[in-house]
């Protein structure tokens, strides 16, 4: 009778851990097939999103130009005063913009991602940025003008941005090229 107790309980513990074993494996794979859709869902959104860039840049038309802010709270800011005319036939809803500044060398001394029409489908921005500084959408044939603040600009980048005020002495250092590309355009 002892043998055929402790059997039983053994079986009734087994069978336990088992289904638990089973529940859990069921449990983690129908939320690993619901994270892999919003996962594939997003992907397909960002490559979208790159491939319209490529697509529609030749209807978009940027002229930017880097500057220092003389008449800021803090005094000699950098940033880029920049437009932005939609030619296509359609509206732009977002579009990220890549900078850079790069040395004679080709060495990057700055980066940055801007998105002066809607916001970056790949980061989270408080609703309060979204509605003070960005536009929602930019019409066909529209053109909107913005400005953007550099952060954490590098003093090359800085003493660069000082050479090209027109009162300033004219440095024998080689100049630093200013390169922009679009990064992402949501358009509809």
């Amino acid at each position: 009778m002892l043998i055929k107790g402790k059997s039983s309980l053994i079986i009734a513990i087994s069978s336990g851990v088992i289904a638990c074993a089973l529940t859990l494996t069921v449990f983690g794979f129908y939320a690993y097939l619901e994270w892999k859709e919003k996962n594939t869902k997003r992907n397909y959104r960002v490559s979208v999103y790159d491939m319209d860039a490529r697509l529609f840049a030749k209807y978009i038309t940027l002229e930017l130009e880097p500057k220092l802010d003389m008449q800021g709270t803090p005094s000699e800011k950098p940033i880029i005063e920049g437009t932005i005319k939609n030619t296509s036939r359609r509206k732009i809803y977002s579009l990220k913009i890549k900078i850079a500044f790069v040395d004679p060398a080709g060495e990057v001394l700055y980066v940055d991602t801007l998105c002066p029409v809607g916001v970056d489908p790949e980061s989270l921005v408080p609703l309060s940025d979204i509605t003070r500084k960005t536009r929602n959408f930019l019409l066909e044939g529209d053109s909107v003008s913005f400005t953007h603040s550099l952060k954490n600009c590098s003093p090359k980048v800085l003493d660069y941005l000082k050479s090209q005020l027109k009162f300033a002495k004219a440095k024998t250092d080689p100049p630093l090229e200013f390169v922009y590309r679009i990064e992402g355009v949501d358009i509809r």
